[in-house]
């Protein structure tokens, strides 16, 4: 039958004919994105309420963060005082020390350098004199004194030091006994 027809009706029949499949085809897909669409909403309300209770979740983190930070600070603080106050008296000054190695030093003994540490401020940490001392037997008996006194607990003096006769330049590492020590 199809033959029958004029071939510009023909053409018109076919033009028709695809011009029908693809709107079917176009609608069949508009159709099928707006179902999508419409099971995504509740997928999207899902999200959205998720994202807003972790954000709040996230907000107070940080404001039970911040207040455990100064609840610490405040604890430490309250620890150092306590220790100051169980201790019993003030730490032990850097001058108390420096006045007994003065007097420990014969007079053969300069000092020309002190380096003071005190890492913590409840107590002395390491002290080191440099300086200059005319004789070996000098520097010998000022480390044998600062180590007999009661107050140090070690002063390191490097061979090194000792190579020399006269005229010796030395750097000696002094451990002060804080446990002995008393206070000014």
């Amino acid at each position: 039958m199809i033959n029958l027809i004029p071939p510009h009706a023909r053409r018109q029949v076919v033009t028709e004919y695809w011009l029908r499949v693809v709107s079917v085809w176009l609608f069949l897909l508009s159709a099928g994105l707006l179902i999508v669409s419409v099971l995504n909403v509740p997928l999207y309300v899902l999200v959205d309420q998720q994202k807003a209770a972790y954000a709040e979740s996230s907000q107070v983190a940080a404001t039970t963060k911040a207040q455990l930070e100064a609840n610490n600070a405040i604890i430490t603080n309250a620890n150092n005082i306590a220790r100051l106050l169980a201790r019993g008296s003030d730490p032990t000054p850097f001058s108390t020390y420096l006045n007994q190695l003065e007097a420990l030093a014969p007079a053969g003994i300069t000092l020309s350098r002190i380096y003071l540490d005190r890492q913590d401020p409840e107590m002395a940490g390491e002290i080191r004199l440099q300086g200059v001392s005319a004789t070996r037997q000098d520097l010998a008996q000022y480390r044998s004194s600062i180590e007999d006194s009661e107050q140090f607990v070690s002063a390191e003096l490097p061979i090194s030091n000792l190579a020399k006769n006269q005229d010796i330049l030395f750097s000696i590492t002094i451990v002060p006994d804080i446990s002995n020590m008393p206070t000014s």
